[in-house]
């Protein structure tokens, strides 16, 4: 409860004119009565209700009907003085639809949705929230927020620096892997590459492992393993494949930057390739 004495004005605005209604509602001797109503100019100092004797507000309550979040601002000035004292914190914002409701001693904050808002500081949305499952409530940097809508299940939230994180479409399968549990081992690499007459994939180098290469259709095929040095050593393979750089061939090969599948078949061939390498 605000007990109002003769003359004291209970004042307020909003950033934006004429979209925030105010209704005031109090005890005149023993009747409860509406004291005021009307909608906050932008002008913080504006007066709301003056009381022409002992008056007890009961309830104050704020509604924001714009489009976007709006800041908002109430105070009591004893006898009309010039000095004025803030009944709600300086400067509230109320995302769109939102309310704020007070009798002096608590602040409640209604979503559009009449949902009660909880939370320290009070900070609003500029949309309103949580309108589907899965929705997420991202912050813009200047005392509000607004919704990301739910991703799809194959895609994952990738940062967006200073603007919203953006979803993502996710590649592989199986569970997210964390810092310290799985413990990652060793790399596998699984493709199918379409490879030009003379062109290569490359791997990196220093690394010590086995692997498969197909190329086309069942054409050739070559089984070998490789050292950090590079060193290619065949396990087995068909009668064009082979371990070195040579016309003709499907080569598994030291390209000097790590270990090379070179297609030398004469016209483009889709490489097949597993390598397990650590």
């Amino acid at each position: 409860m605000i007990c109002l004495d003769n003359t004291d004005v209970i004042e307020g605005g909003a950033s934006v004119t004429s979209v925030v209604d105010y209704t005031i509602h109090g005890l005149v001797g023993t009747t409860f009565t509406q004291l005021a109503a009307g909608t906050l100019s932008d002008t913080l100092t504006a007066a709301l209700y003056t009381a022409g004797a002992a008056v007890s507000v009961v309830n104050i309550t704020l509604v924001n009907t714009h489009s976007a979040a709006v800041e908002i601002t109430l105070r009591l000035d004893p006898a009309d003085g010039g000095n004025p004292r803030y009944i709600i914190p300086e400067t509230v914002t109320l995302g769109p639809g939102y309310s704020l409701h007070t009798d002096g001693t608590r602040i409640n904050i209604m979503s559009a949705s009449g949902v009660l808002v909880t939370g320290s500081p009070i900070t609003m949305a500029t949309d309103p929230i949580w309108t589907a499952a899965g929705e997420l409530v991202i912050g813009t940097g200047a005392n509000t927020a607004h919704k990301l809508a739910a991703g799809a299940l194959t895609k994952i939230l990738v940062g967006g620096g200073a603007a919203d994180p953006v979803w993502t479409e996710a590649t592989g399968s199986g569970a997210p892997v964390r810092g310290t549990s799985p413990t990652l081992v060793t790399p596998i690499i699984i493709a199918t590459t379409s490879v030009a007459d003379e062109a290569e994939i490359t791997l990196d180098t220093g690394k010590i492992g086995w692997g498969t290469a197909m190329a086309g259709d069942n054409e050739e095929l070559i089984k070998f393993r490789f050292t950090a040095a590079g060193v290619v050593t065949i396990i087995s393979n068909t009668a064009n494949a082979i371990n070195t750089d040579t016309d003709g061939f499907l080569c598994v090969y030291d390209a000097g930057t790590g270990i090379a599948i070179k297609n030398r078949l004469g016209a483009t061939k889709n490489i097949r390739y597993i390598i397990n390498y650590s």
